[in-house]
Parts: C-alpha cells; structure tokens; sequence
C-alpha cells in the first residue's frame, strides 16, 4: 500500500498491491506514477499495473522511460524505414497527392496516437493492442487481434475474468472493506493513473492506520493479450531487409544476400535483447543522429550532382519529367499509398512505450510532436529528393545519388537502420514474454526461468522475421505488404473503436455535445478510411508482390541494393 500527501490537502491514497508490502511515505501525489512501497530488507517494491511488483535488487525496472527517451523510441521506430520509400511515392502519385496523401495519413495517425493515450489512462492494466479488444469485446475481439500478430498461449488474468471492468469491480469491493475497518466516511474519488489505483479520501488517516493487512488481497494482473506483434514481426523483417540492402551497397555485393540477412537477424538478437525499453532509448537517439545524417547527406548529394544515377548519362539529355499530378493505376496508387501508412507504422508500438513510462501523462504531448517531425521530415526529404531526381528515383532513396554516394549513404545509415532493428526485435520479444510470464514472479526477477524466457522470446521473434526477410527480400515489396495487410488494422481501424467506447458507451448519440457529434463522425469517417486502405491496398500490394518476386526469388544470392 502506499501512503502519500497532497499539496492541497491532506488524502489517503491506497495501491493495490500484494498484502505483505509494508508502507512508506513517497512525497507529494502526482509527482510521478510509479507506485513505490518498502519490502522487506529496505529493497523499493514498485508496484505496476502491466508488470507487476518490480524488486530494485532482484530485477529489472520496466518503468524507466523519460519523455524525452519516449518521444526518440516513438520517432525512430518510424524513421529509418518508411522514408527512403517516400520519394518513390512522390514520383508514383505526384508533387501535390503525394503531400496531401502524407498530411492526411499523419493526421489520422496523430489522432489514434490521442486515444491511446486516453485509453491507457481509464485503463492502467492496457499493455496492447488485443488488450485494448479484449476490454471492448471480450475474448474473440481480443484473441483476433492477437492472432493478427501472433498465435501463442498464455497470459494472465485481470480480477475474476482478466477483464479490466471487473477490476474496477474488485477495487470497489476492496475498499468497501477497507471503509469498514478504517472508519472513512467521506469518498472524494477513486483515481488509477498509469497502472496506480489509488482511493482519495477527504479525512487523512494516521500511518498507524493504514496496516498492511487492512487491503484485501486482489488479483493484480493484466488481461492475458499483448501488443500487436504481426505488423511488429513484419517490420523486424522488414528492418533486416533494410540491414542486408546497406552491406550489400557498402560491400558491393561482397556476399550472397541471404548471407547478410542472417548477419542482420544475429545482430538483431544481441541488440534486442537488451530488457527494457529505458536502456534502449540511448540506441534511438543514436539511430536518428545516423538516419538523419545518412538522409541529409543524400538530400544534398542529388542536389548537387548532375543528374541521378539512374538517367541516362552524358551526353545523352535525360528529363526529370516532374508531375505535380500523375496518373498511376489504381494497383500503383494504392501501393504508394501503402508506404506512406507503413512510415507510421509503428503506431501499436506505442502502448508497449506508455506502459514503460515514469510519467504516461507525458505521453501524448511526446507522441503529437513526434508524428508532426516525422511528417515535417517527409514532406521536405520525399519532396525534395523528388525535385532533384524526378522520374529516376530510387526506392530505398539512398541509392538515387551514384554509386559511391551510394555507399557514403548506406555506410552512414547502418547505425540507424541497426536501432530500428533493435527496437523491433526488442517489442516483439517483450510481447512474447510478457504473455508468456504474466503473473509470475519471473516475470520481474533475475532468475533462470527469466533469462531462458526472455532470451527464448526475443530469440524466435528474430528467427520469424528473418524468415520474413529471406521469403521477401525486395524492400518496396516488404513495406508496401506491411503497409495494406496490417497497418490499417493495427493502425487506425481499432482507434476508432476504442474512442466509441470511451465517448459513447451506453449513451444516445442525441444526449452527445456538439463536439462530441462531430468526433463521432470523424471516427465513422477514419473508420471507413481505414477499412478502404486494408482492402484496395491489399489489391495494390498483391499486384506489386507479384511482379518483383518473379524479379527476386526467396533465399536469393542477388543483391537488393541495385546496380554496384
């Protein structure tokens, strides 16, 4: 349990934790999240909703991430990836649709991004996507999002029936009890912020009063289902795809494709398997000095250079032929607009982020400024790069400036690219172990049964995804797949969902706001976008698929970063 003071009057607030936690004075409410009691041997208990009780001497501490170390996670798990693709979608659509494609996109995604954040806040124990679901429609909700990721057992239970409703029910019942003995009469609010629910009380309590066996014992544990790991598997290939296409360029081919596939998965593994998301947030800082580096460096190579690499060399004339509006295919035009969707990908990701935060009230100031860089970063890199090398672009883009800028590009960007690799391989292993140790006391401890499990997980998610990218080893095929196939589903279609369910939940849509009429009709809008883009996007993706894997066959020796 937890004792803590209120700056503007005294409150009593209660954590559910297990019975044998004694108590301890942490300061003044709101300071921080994170529920900190004092176990035996003077060792700080951290109490959390997704990961339990966290043992400072026995274990790691899942909630260490800063805002400033979740805004470079949420950036770099995007950057790096979908936008070496971008300038290709300029070229496909045109100079204006491709803008207002990038806009659009970002401005669904910025608005999803939004509900999470409120989502997590009325539900602390939400660690995924398919957690989310299983609150919303039970286990078949919560079980086809899962398995749209991965199909695996396990997981753990919330109160009763691992529904986060029937917590709220517990709770209510627990501190009737804990009403009953302690002698509190006046109720002020019962408030549960980032996994932390705590009973506010408008009479202080002694800390004599407040024994350690006063709190009836409550089940403390998440809904058994966790991120969105298929789009996760998915992008891990994707970024060993990305890996293998930069030794590639920077050896000349120097060995068969397959080859650095696997070096890429090997360094996936070491990397990821770093355990917590706070000690990987230095690695993204590190991944977008490079990528940004890598990007500008090619931005200002096509910009000086005489023309691409791809046009016809002098003295021959060459044309840029620029459009401002193109005239793809229907199947063009939605694989463009696939890579523009798989740039902000990285969306379910994001629930694993606010779980792992000291603060998540800082989570959704952190995740708008990142979608606004990453879009101002598209807009200028795609649009510029497209200027400059027209119709002769390149996908991934860094091999639109000549063959030894090619080089200098992807030499420069292997940081990067291995950041995006490792944050990947990182969520998608947690996701394993997270479902597979819930409710136990590995989960959070260094014992053997922990490091055979976290090493096992991240271990297959890595062996998965390198599969993934030897089966398709063309980037643009990859992304544009990931983009039609799972983006929509894990990226925007649920989204709008959750905001009924948090908005309109048992009211007549005549007893909503003015303002709330109008979200209403935005989340049917997004909805049916989001469901236009999983099926005219699938059709576009298949079409391409088709074409570059009778161009490139599975386990292949060609090399995939072009001509060298």
């Amino acid at each position: 349990m937890l004792f803590e003071k209120s700056r503007k009057e005294p409150d009593v607030a209660v954590d559910i934790a297990p019975a044998h936690h004694s108590v301890s004075d942490s300061g003044d409410y709101g300071s921080h999240d994170l529920s900190k009691t004092e176990a035996q041997g003077g060792h700080t208990v951290m109490t959390d909703g997704v990961f339990g009780n966290m043992d400072d001497h026995s274990g790691p501490n899942y909630r260490a991430v800063g805002k400033w170390g979740a805004l470079i996670l949420m950036t770099k798990a995007n950057l790096g990836l979908g936008v070496l693709a971008l300038p290709s979608v300029f070229a496909t659509l045109g100079m204006v649709p491709g803008i207002l494609c990038i806009v659009a996109i970002q401005t669904i995604i910025a608005y999803c991004g939004v509900v999470i954040g409120s989502w997590k806040m009325t539900h602390p124990t939400t660690h995924s996507l398919a957690d989310a679901g299983g609150i919303m429609g039970g286990w078949i909700a919560r079980e086809f999002l899962f398995l749209i990721f991965f199909a695996t057992s396990g997981g753990g239970s919330c109160g009763r029936s691992g529904r986060s409703s029937e917590l709220e029910g517990l709770v209510s019942e627990g501190l009737a009890g804990v009403e009953g003995r302690l002698g509190w009469k006046k109720w002020v609010e019962i408030g549960h912020v980032g996994g932390t629910w705590t009973l506010h009380s408008a009479q202080p309590a002694p800390l004599a009063r407040l024994p350690s066996s006063s709190m009836p014992a409550l089940r403390y544990s998440a809904p058994n289902a966790q991120p969105t790991l298929s789009i996760m598997i998915f992008i891990l290939g994707s970024a060993c795809v990305g890996v293998s296409t930069a030794l590639n360029a920077v050896s000349s081919h120097g060995a068969c494709t397959a080859v650095f596939v696997a070096v890429s998965a090997i360094a996936g593994f070491l990397l990821g398997s770093i355990r917590t998301l706070g000690r990987i947030s230095w690695i993204g800082w590190v991944g977008i000095f490079f990528i940004m580096a890598s990007i500008l460096t090619l931005t200002i190579a096509a910009g000086v250079q005489d023309r691409p690499a791809d046009a016809p060399q002098a003295p021959l004339p060459w044309d840029k032929d620029l459009k401002i509006f193109a005239q793809p295919t229907f199947a063009a035009a939605m694989s463009a607009i696939n890579n523009i969707v798989f740039s902000y990908g990285a969306t379910p990701m994001y629930f694993g982020i606010v779980s792992e935060m000291r603060d998540p009230r800082q989570y959704a100031p952190m995740m708008v400024t990142s979608v606004c860089s990453l879009t101002v970063v598209y807009l200028v890199i795609g649009s510029v790069v497209y200027y400059y090398c027209g119709q002769y672009v390149a996908s991934p883009a860094l091999g639109s400036a000549g063959l030894l800028m090619k080089k200098v590009c992807y030499g420069i960007s292997i940081p990067g690219l291995l950041a995006s690799l490792t944050i990947f391989t990182h969520v998608c292993g947690k996701t394993l172990f997270v479902r597979l140790m819930k409710g136990s006391r590995h989960l959070a401890a260094n014992t053997i049964q922990h490091w055979a499990a976290w090493l096992g997980c991240t271990a297959f998610s890595v062996i998965v995804g390198y599969i993934i990218a030897s089966a398709i080893p063309n980037f643009g095929s990859i992304i544009g797949l990931v983009g039609a196939l799972f983006c929509p589903i894990v990226c925007i279609i649920p989204y709008t969902f959750m905001w009924w369910s948090l908005n309109k939940k048992g009211r007549r849509l005549s007893e909503l706001t003015f303002r709330k009429k109008i979200a209403y009709a935005v989340n049917i809008l997004f909805c049916i976008i989001g469901f236009f883009l999983l099926g005219a996007g699938t059709y576009g993706a298949v079409v391409d698929l088709r074409k570059t894997t009778s161009e490139s066959k599975p386990w292949s020796c060609e090399n995939n970063s072009g001509p060298y």
